[in-house]
């Protein structure tokens, strides 16, 4: 019969199933036999063989999506995850977080957010390649689950007969999920696994951080870890293998909240770098700073950062924004304006002028843009709350406003914004976005931190009361003082 079967297809040769094959109960039950017993090759290549799978067009349900997933996610992470040697810093963060829900602390449900583009999806590969093992943990795609029709909850019933045992109850369980917001009330089912599942952990991630806007029931059962454009430090490791050690930024870091400048490992760091001039690779690293740029380069990298922007306008606004069409091409143009025009420079009335458009609606793209993790709007410093001062906006990764600007002739005029979003990236990550403030004395202001910095070639030394001041320089012979070199200073977050 199984003979009869597999004659049913063109040939032999062993095949990965498409969706909407299925696996004959007798068959299912062989592939599953070899997974129970621990032969999980085997049961990959019973499955991948054709052998065991219904004639095409027949729905698949919950226990075939999963043994056909678990036979396919090894060539698919091999695939994704050729040449990348190491990890970014937040996967590691991720690992840690994990191992703690295993000794039964911390929140059992992780949501990914971040721009599009920000390497989530490989962040979640890393990891589940790491727990091989189906009876650990099993990785599955939103998209995939919706064109199978099978939830969350039918997923979790698939798994605990495969297992034969309660997923996430009395045994730890990882379940990742990517692009969970393909799935119709995936926050309703995500609530209830976690509630009655108690050894359960579930990662989630979306490319679009608009559509993780989750209710207050799931907020309280979830931590929320932000995916950011590559830092300076993974830039050199990933793209350089120039690797800066993290007990070196830490000391570098220490010093400068004393107001020092960490000569010493600043020595330490370049000789790090060995030959490799660390001042040029910043400069390529401003226009480049995506996970992107690991696998392409020159216009084909801000190309792929244009469509970035595009996604973001014309899927995420309308879906999960509720943006209206006919302002999706004035949301576009206003993301190119941003790119040109310094930083902070942004008016509301402006703008609303400019593109002929309301202020409230210009408030509501501004909104959209941040909330997407596209733009940063960082507040004035001062305690004088009478007058409200603008927002200064920023990019959340350089090279977007590199991509938008750069057709416009703008180089020359981009460098500053362009340092400026970078400075303020490496800062949120440390001290958290909201933290972060500038002043009309200095780019930049940590008060909890008493921190200060100015970016540019300054030629004389700022200092504000109260507060450690640095310039960051991008010329040697406008260091000394506090005058500290931009490239080596952004090495210590």
């Amino acid at each position: 019969m199984e003979e009869d079967s597999a004659k049913s297809w063109a040939c032999f040769e062993p095949f990965t199933p498409a969706v909407g094959q299925s696996l004959p109960p007798e068959r299912k039950e062989t592939a599953l036999s070899f997974r129970l017993n621990g032969n999980l090759k085997k049961a990959r290549t019973y499955i991948r063989s054709g052998r065991c799978l219904l004639e095409p067009g027949t729905s698949e349900d919950a226990e075939s999506f999963v043994l056909r997933s678990s036979a396919e996610l090894r060539p698919f992470t091999s695939a994704r995850l050729k040449n990348i040697t190491h990890r970014r810093s937040f996967v590691n963060l991720l690992e840690k977080k994990l191992e703690r829900n295993e000794s039964g602390k911390g929140m059992r449900i992780t949501i990914l957010c971040g721009l599009r583009g920000t390497g989530k999806t490989v962040s979640l590969l890393q990891l589940a390649e790491l727990r091989d093992s189906p009876a650990q943990a099993f990785y599955a795609r939103g998209d995939e689950l919706l064109a199978n029709n099978v939830d969350l909850l039918k997923l979790v019933e698939a798994l605990d007969k495969i297992n034969r045992e309660k997923t996430g109850v009395g045994k730890k369980y990882v379940l990742f999920v990517d692009e969970v917001t393909y799935l119709p009330d995936w926050t309703l089912k995500t609530k209830v696994l976690h509630d009655t599942r108690p050894d359960l952990s579930l990662v989630l991630t979306s490319s679009s951080s608009l559509a993780l806007a989750f209710p207050p029931d799931i907020a309280r059962r979830s931590t929320t870890l932000t995916v950011s454009p590559l830092s300076f430090k993974e830039y050199l490791l990933l793209k350089h293998g120039i690797s800066v050690p993290e007990d070196l930024a830490r000391k570098m870091l220490a010093g400068l909240s004393r107001g020092q400048t960490p000569l010493k490992e600043f020595s330490q760091a370049m000789a790090a770098a060995g030959t490799k001039n660390l001042a040029g690779l910043f400069e390529d690293y401003l226009h480049e700073d995506m996970p992107l740029a690991l696998q392409t380069s020159g216009q084909d990298y801000l190309e792929g950062m244009k469509s970035v922007v595009k996604k973001i306008v014309y899927e995420d606004f309308p879906k999960y924004g509720k943006l209206d069409a006919s302002l999706l091409p004035k949301a576009e143009q206003m993301a190119v304006f941003l790119a040109r025009i310094p930083c902070d420079a942004v008016r509301l009335e402006n703008l609303a002028n400019h593109f002929t458009i309301s202020k409230e609606s210009v408030s509501k793209v501004l909104d959209l843009m941040e909330k997407s993790l596209l733009i940063k709007g960082v507040e004035a410093h001062g305690r004088r709350k009478a007058v409200k001062l603008p927002k200064k906006w920023l990019f959340q990764s350089p090279s977007i406003r590199y991509a938008l600007a750069k057709d416009l002739g703008l180089e020359s005029d981009l460098t500053g914004n362009l340092r400026e979003d970078c400075v303020f990236a490496a800062l949120a990550s440390v001290f958290g976005a909201g933290s972060v403030q500038y002043s009309h004395a200095a780019d930049f202001v940590v008060p909890d931190k008493k921190l200060a910095f100015e970016v540019g070639n300054k030629a004389t030394e700022r200092t504000l009361p109260k507060l450690n001041t640095f310039t960051l320089v991008t010329s040697s012979r406008k260091e000394g003082g506090n005058r500290i070199p931009l490239h080596l200073a952004l090495l210590a977050f």
